[in-house]
């Protein structure tokens, strides 16, 4: 009986242990996943994340009791062969970028290069089992290897984490509000890769004096010839909230350039511990901030407060999950089996990058609280970027491809049509308010060759100014330059 009682506990005890080793080494991809997206999203505490973990260490167990009946391998063998596979498997996306980089080295077409890394990874695969079925050394080989990979990885995010702990602009300063009252609400939009208005009639030449009329009749002023000073959404956003330029030298857009003061990057930096000086000049002026995301980054993920709705979007967070599988060939296999791209066609129905349509639900079901509070409003609209999924009328229609000449002219057109009937809104509504349409940078195609496409940084700059000040607003202010201007307007006349 004691021996009965003696094997039991062991094998119990080998069970949890094998569970820990599955559970640990799986997390691999996932670690290595947020330190590369490290200062992109707020996985800390992100409820997302958890269902999606738990979604993902269901699988893994799915795979193991499947492959327990069909494979001839020891337990701890069975454990080492699923979890190295999984590890190479979320390797895909390096080497396919590796393999684009070699034939382009040799002159030679890049085209099937996802595919030969997945020829490889098989072929890595298959050597593992073979491996693994001969001797006992290989498992303890490549457990050891999986455990130094999963120690080496949780070393790189605590530094990640314990560093930017230390630069934190901590949770919310006390402010003195210089007047409380009523000051005109501002819409500030963001219109992810818009180009400039002429650049596009130039080169579809497409006739567009009708929206030109028609903003001009609500007196908004196009400004051309406006830069940013960067090229990329992180890059620009992060620069606006901390009212700056972010790098010491204006060329060189690496992390080990940035300013010192650069405690936090967009849209990290809206998280619920950091106080951006954009924000916290807003609230000395009395304005309440409200953030209008995306897919790629919305208020509920980061920060509740912040949100026109407390109400969550969705239970499982598409852009997280899609941006984790595309390190695997995953979801390229099932979208090409099933012939169709299963996460855009969720994101379809969702329609998460429409930030303007939001704020039209939110304008009309809420006058009251635009008549007495001063609100700025950042309502970052995820278009004309691609994916291009709208016709010029805004009904839905997929344009394949981020270089897709089609598709971004349907997609510029439709917001065009957007910006259009926000205009009317606003104006019907909250005739008072200070208006800003500008984008972030100009369309994808300026990555292939700015000589050509014209310069990335040049982007849209329509504005309507409802706020007195000394000087009327000067030509070609970015994002950065209009919201200071607009900042000291406020404070030299409330």
């Amino acid at each position: 009986m004691n021996i009965l009682k003696i094997t039991n506990f062991n094998k119990y005890f080998q069970n949890i242990i094998l569970t820990v080793v599955l559970l640990s080494l799986s997390l691999i991809p996932w670690i290595e996943f947020i330190n590369s997206n490290f200062n992109e999203l707020d996985f800390i505490f992100n409820d997302n994340l958890v269902i999606l973990l738990s979604l993902y260490f269901l699988l893994i167990f799915s795979i193991y009791f499947i492959l327990k009946n069909f494979l001839s391998l020891k337990e701890y063998s069975l454990i080492a062969f699923i979890l190295i596979s999984i590890w190479t498997l979320f390797q895909h996306n390096f080497l396919n970028n590796k393999a684009k980089v070699f034939f382009q080295n040799i002159n030679m077409s890049h085209e099937y290069s996802s595919e030969i890394a997945l020829i490889i990874i098989l072929l890595f695969v298959y050597l593992f089992f073979k491996l693994i079925q001969k001797k006992k050394i290989y498992t303890i080989f490549f457990l050891f290897f999986l455990t130094f990979n999963l120690f080496f990885s949780i070393a790189q995010f605590s530094k990640e984490f314990f560093s930017q702990e230390k630069n934190d602009y901590i949770k919310e300063n006390k402010v003195s509000l210089i007047k409380n009252v009523k000051r005109p609400n501002i819409y500030f939009f963001i219109l992810d890769a818009m180009m400039p208005l002429n650049e596009f009639k130039d080169f579809y030449q497409k006739d567009l004096a009708k929206f030109e009329n028609f903003y001009n009749q609500k007196k908004y002023i196009y400004f051309n010839d406006t830069l940013n000073f960067y090229p990329y959404t992180q890059d620009v956003l992060t620069s606006l909230f901390f009212l700056d330029k972010i790098y010491v030298k204006d060329d060189n857009y690496e992390a080990d350039n940035l300013k010192e003061n650069i405690y936090q990057r967009f849209p990290k930096l809206l998280s619920k511990k950091y106080n951006p000086v954009l924000i916290s000049e807003l609230n000395k002026l009395g304005y309440e901030f409200k953030w209008i995301g995306n897919s790629f980054a919305g208020c509920s993920r980061y920060n509740y407060r912040y949100c026109i709705s407390d109400k969550k979007e969705e239970y499982i967070d598409l852009y997280l999950l899609q941006a984790f599988l595309k390190k695997s060939p995953l979801l390229q296999i099932f979208n090409k089996i099933t012939e169709q791209n299963i996460i855009q066609k969720y994101l379809k129905i969702n329609q998460r990058g429409d930030a303007i349509g939001k704020l039209k639900k939110f304008l009309i079901s809420n006058k009251e609280y635009i008549e007495t509070k001063s609100t700025f409003y950042f309502i970052h609209h995820m278009h004309p970027h691609w994916p291009y999924k709208h016709d010029e009328q805004c009904n839905y229609k997929y344009f394949p491809g981020n270089t897709n000449f089609e598709g971004y002219k349907n997609s510029y057109l439709c917001v065009i049509k957007n910006i259009t009937s926000i205009m009317e809104i606003i104006d019907k509504l909250d005739k008072d308010a200070m208006v800003i349409f500008q984008s972030d940078h100009s369309w994808e195609m300026s990555r292939i060759s700015e000589a050509k496409y014209g310069n990335r940084r040049q982007i849209f700059s329509l504005i309507k100014n409802n706020i007195q000040c000394e000087t009327s607003i000067p030509e070609g202010l970015n994002n950065v330059q209009v919201t200071n201007y607009l900042i000291k307007c406020l404070k030299n006349n409330y």
